[in-house]
């Protein structure tokens, strides 16, 4: 757990508690004016063939990912100061949920992109069509930011809940109710994942990657091969350059670890930092068998 004071995300002391206690805020963000304008700079590019879930960044065509970076950032990034002290964009993205039913997201965090020691990095997520239960919801591990700290990034580096992926899913994942107009602004660090998209209609989402104006921009990236992790210091214009799972080239490498494998993580440390869900699970068990003694 870390203990460090951070700096402020919010402007609103309201917002920073609740943040600071979850990980996450849901709040008013545009107008349905602006929902319509989103989604016709979506449909007016050309983005490829995709199934499942897909976003901007995984374009091999770097001229679309400036476009929908530049779009975006025209349209909705003055947006963002209503409600962040002082942040800048580093990365914007479309994320969408093809309604194909393809599964291709895997339980996650998003990598790191600045001192987590020092700073919150997060991205304000906001859908241009209302999220149901069938178009694949925004589902979080609330507070998980506070308890999974390891290095995040490309290449890939393995996540620490590999073995209990399958727990989490099933046992403790919650919903986040959020509609168009509205924005999910979440620590990148939170655990999250969404199922796929069962509806007749694409799951259309803006996101905008963002850390605080004095921050540098980072990124780490873990060789398959050697298991070794190196710590780049970047700039915004990588995240929009960034070949997925290839060597960043052209810039400084601030540090280097060596056969980096992160600590796994097991059902009894999820036992540990979520113990109301235990309680909760006794509590269905406990209910159950009263009926079942009722019935007989």
């Amino acid at each position: 757990m870390d203990n460090v004071q951070k700096r402020v995300v919010f402007k609103d002391p309201t917002l920073q508690s609740k943040f600071e206690e979850n990980g996450y805020v849901v709040v008013p963000f545009i107008t349905r004016e602006k929902i319509e304008e989103g989604l016709k700079i979506y449909h007016s590019l050309n983005r490829g063939s995709c199934t499942g879930f897909w976003l901007s960044l995984q374009s091999e065509n770097i001229d679309y990912r400036r476009q929908v970076a530049s779009l975006l950032n025209n349209c909705f990034g003055h947006l963002t100061t209503q409600y962040l002290q002082d942040y800048k964009i580093i990365l914007s993205n479309f994320m969408i949920k093809l309604p194909d039913g393809i599964d291709n997201l895997p339980l996650h965090q998003d990598w790191i992109f600045c001192d987590e020691h020092r700073y919150v990095s997060v991205n304000v997520w906001f859908p241009l069509v209302d999220i149901t239960p069938q178009n694949g919801p925004f589902m979080i591990l609330p507070k998980s930011n506070r308890y999974f700290k390891c290095l995040r990034g490309s290449g890939p580096i393995p996540a620490p809940f590999g073995r209990i992926d399958k727990v989490i899913r099933e046992k403790y994942l919650t919903q986040v109710e959020i509609k168009a107009g509205e924005a999910l602004i979440h620590d990148n660090s939170l655990i999250h994942y969404s199922p796929p998209n069962h509806s007749n209609e694409e799951r259309v989402v803006a996101c905008f990657t963002m850390i605080p104006q004095e921050a540098q921009p980072i990124h780490y990236y873990r060789d398959p091969q050697t298991a070794k992790v190196e710590k780049f210091t970047v700039d915004n214009d990588f995240f929009l350059t960034i070949l997925r799972g290839k060597r960043p080239v052209g810039y400084p490498v601030a540090e280097v670890i060596e056969n980096y494998l992160p600590k796994e993580l097991t059902v009894k440390d999820l036992e540990t930092y979520y113990p109301d869900k235990q309680i909760g699970l006794l509590q269905r068990l406990k209910k159950l068998l009263t009926k079942q003694y009722a019935k007989n």
